[in-house]
């Protein structure tokens, strides 16, 4: 017992991230992920940041072991930065509650992460829907997109699936309250200043098509009215995200 404890602390300690807002249809698939990870569950711990849920995000959240967060200003980014400010882990691992994560997740963070000249990554996002062709459509476009921000290093991090170093966040500063869209790409921008920022396409999640459900040109939009103004024109959007994530 003693030889896995001594295995087990030579892990860095990992804290994940997840926002919520009346999230009680989506979280327990998420957490379920979690729960099943193939990182040693004494080095992570999972919070939900609970931005005035109305429903039973709060019990489940409890349900399934993972501390609980309030943050009454209501918006993601406030909920964001509130998740960001707290976390105790040495790397932080964020996504979003209606994502489902593979069990080597957290795994191939830490992996990417023994590189100490990396600060931030962010991965891949596929769409949970039947058709299989709108399933490697939209991941094939994803999948260039990001690379293509990487490549002429105006990075798009993505709240649904990344991680940050924490000394580098706690030297950077915290979350730009005042980018009420994609504060994520924001804090990218931010980060490459430091270390290096990676896009790691190995690493995927699942999460659901709900923002472009009814809305998909809408979404489309705002999403790049998000990056253009966050990674170039380095100014908060003239738009805020979305209340449901």
């Amino acid at each position: 017992m003693k030889n896995l404890q001594e295995k087990s602390k030579k892990y860095p300690f990992i804290s994940v991230v997840i926002s919520a807002f009346n999230e009680e249809k989506y979280l327990p698939l998420c957490l379920e992920s979690l729960s099943n990870q193939t990182y040693p569950k004494d080095r992570l711990d999972v919070t939900v940041v609970d931005n005035n849920s109305t429903d039973k995000t709060f019990v489940i959240a409890r349900k399934y072991g993972a501390k609980v967060l309030p943050e009454k200003q209501q918006g993601y980014v406030f909920a964001f930065k509130k998740g960001l400010d707290t976390a105790q882990g040495d790397i932080i691992a964020v996504t979003d509650a209606d994502c489902k994560v593979p069990k080597d997740w957290l795994e191939k963070i830490a992996i990417t992460f023994s590189n100490d000249n990396v600060v931030g990554l962010t991965g891949l996002s596929r769409l949970a829907v039947k058709s299989r062709t709108v399933d490697s459509l939209t991941k094939v476009l994803y999948h260039f997109f990001l690379k293509g921000t990487f490549y002429i290093d105006r990075p798009n991090m993505s709240g649904s699936n990344c991680a940050i170093r924490k000394s580098t966040y706690k030297e950077m500063g915290s979350v730009n309250t005042n980018f009420q869209m994609s504060p994520d790409v924001d804090l990218g921008m931010r980060l490459k200043k430091h270390g290096k920022v990676i896009y790691q396409e190995d690493l995927v999640v699942s999460t659901s098509a709900r923002r472009f459900e009814k809305r998909i040109f809408q979404a489309l939009l705002e999403y790049g009215k998000g990056y253009v103004y966050s990674a170039w024109v380095r100014k908060p959007p003239p738009v805020k995200q979305a209340v449901i994530r």
